[in-house]
């Protein structure tokens, strides 16, 4: 199972950070991604015992990852199960006692390293937080992990990201700091996940 060894930062200027891409990097595809993350109603740290449903173009997968930090940077052990109706499995998922905590979606312009193809960059917007860059390496094992960050590192220094500019917080301990309180509520009867939850405000 593949490990993914990823580094962020926020982004001030796309357009500009993006004809600097250009010059090391091919332009994949694009997509959109939205994430319905989970957790145990009533844990006080759902981020520690989270897991998503993830939907993308016409296809969805629940996730579960095995997340470590190391060097302001991302260590994960990702499990992915393709479904086939992630609306009956929210029903499933409330009904089991878990609640939606945070939901993000993500817009991707993706690239690959000219000198380096296992290295892909993404220019990402996220909704509700802002632009952001994304550098990722896939790997075997976990000591392979310092190897390739050097590579990311390297990578940061070719496009001018500074330091200060690397974010190393989940983009859902953000959202869920940006709630203040407010939760998410489920219609079991909405037509699918895209409209199942809407926000209400704190208790």
């Amino acid at each position: 199972m593949p490990i993914e060894i990823e580094r962020k930062a926020w982004v001030r200027d796309p357009e500009k950070l993006e004809r600097e891409i250009r010059k090391i990097a091919r332009r994949g595809g694009t997509g959109r991604k939205a994430d319905f993350y989970y957790a145990p109603a009533g844990d006080r740290n759902p981020i520690r015992n989270c897991f998503r449903i993830r939907l993308a173009g016409d296809q969805a997968w629940v996730t579960f990852k095995e997340k470590k930090m190391l060097r302001r940077s991302e260590i994960n052990l990702e499990t992915e199960i393709p479904i086939r109706n992630p609306f009956l499995w929210a029903r499933l998922f409330e009904s089991a006692g878990f609640r939606m905590f945070v939901r993000k979606e993500k817009h991707s312009r993706i690239y690959r390293h000219r000198r380096d193809p296992e290295i892909t960059i993404e220019l990402n917007r996220v909704s509700d937080l802002g632009n952001f860059i994304e550098v990722e390496i896939l790997r075997r094992e976990k000591r392979e992990a310092p190897g390739a960050l050097r590579k990311i590192g390297k990578v940061f220094r070719e496009l001018g990201i500074e330091s200060r500019e690397v974010e190393p917080r989940l983009y859902i301990e953000i959202l869920r700091k940006q709630l203040r309180g407010k939760k998410y509520r489920f219609n079991p009867h909405a037509r699918d996940l895209e409209r199942a939850y809407f926000l209400s405000a704190p208790d």
